[in-house]
């Protein structure tokens, strides 16, 4: 591990793009559990904004909430439902394996560089919507913690914390996940930022264990164009990221066919074993901006 400058990801992060990412929202998609006013449905039936449902009238209900104009059409007491509205908790789930420190030979960032940016602008999105933002640095033998909170010093926090952080090491993936799904008490949204380079079987059940936990989870796979691509014509002598000892010696054009065919059967399982545990899924290459690629998956603010 190592330390740099604490400000380094907010570099990229200019007040155009702050200013696009303001007028993004991320909206839980399932109910969640809590009793903070905030913008997300909650389990919880109470006094809020939003209308749910009618139901019978029982004695002891407070006659206050019952429904005159519904007494009206059906000659029967109805009390009013509402959906407490709830701030959601969101923990951002970073891959530091030694696979994300790969950068394209064109690319101006990193994969490690742009998750950082990724991570920092949900939690930007999160933070100005009032949400509780933590993180959680997977690849190191046990996660980095940051618990979530709702106060703006938090993202600075959360920059702080990437920067510290070198990719290195065994993807970890799954098992940082499981401990992801026992760490979180309450259910939570769960956006896991990674290259994605782990055994679809193993992943499986950890997306398996965060769905029983009952987190909503979105899956943000961050690629470089180099890897989509193979666009080398040159032998190259390749070195394993996250085993320097581990090198080959390849044909780019001998190999090209096969490579992007196993490549797209792979992205293609993914996003398949995704949308198997409804998790939503999007990609993302290291050459598109953040507001591109935020702003095809986030929903504009409402007004």
């Amino acid at each position: 591990m190592t330390t740099a400058n604490p400000s380094a990801p907010l570099r990229t992060l200019t007040p155009q793009t702050l200013k696009a990412l303001g007028r993004l929202e991320l909206m839980a998609q399932q109910a969640m559990a809590g009793y903070v006013q905030g913008r997300h449905r909650s389990t919880r039936q109470g006094y809020a904004l939003d209308f749910a449902q009618h139901r019978a009238y029982v004695p002891g209900d407070d006659v206050k909430r019952i429904d005159w104009r519904a007494y009206a059409k059906a000659d029967r007491y109805y009390i009013k439902q509402y959906e407490v509205q709830t701030s959601l908790r969101v923990l951002l789930a970073v891959d530091a394996s030694g696979s994300m420190q790969y950068q394209g030979s064109k690319d101006d960032l990193s994969k490690w560089r742009y998750a950082q940016l990724l991570a920092t602008a949900c939690a930007y999105v999160a933070l100005e919507q009032q949400d509780n933002v933590g993180l959680a640095i997977m690849g190191q033998p046990t996660p980095t913690w940051l618990n979530p909170r709702g106060l703006h010093e938090q993202f600075l926090a959360i920059a702080r914390h990437l920067e510290a952080h070198t990719p290195q090491g065994k993807t970890q993936l799954a098992a940082g996940l499981h401990e992801v799904a026992e760490y979180c008490p309450r259910r939570s949204m769960v956006m896991v930022i990674t290259d994605g380079f782990e055994r679809l079987d193993a992943l499986g059940r950890a997306l398996a264990h965060l769905r029983a936990r009952r987190h909503e989870v979105l899956l943000l796979q961050v690629l470089s164009p180099d890897e989509l691509e193979l666009p080398f014509t040159r032998v190259l002598q390749m070195r394993s990221l996250e085993d320097p000892g581990q090198r080959l010696r390849i044909d780019p054009t001998v190999i090209r066919g096969q490579y992007l065919q196993r490549l797209r059967g792979h992205l293609q399982a993914l996003e398949q074993l995704a949308g198997s545990y409804h998790c939503r899924y999007r990609r993302f290459a290291t050459n598109v901006s953040l507001e591109q690629g935020l702003g095809e998956f986030f929903a504009p603010r409402r007004r």
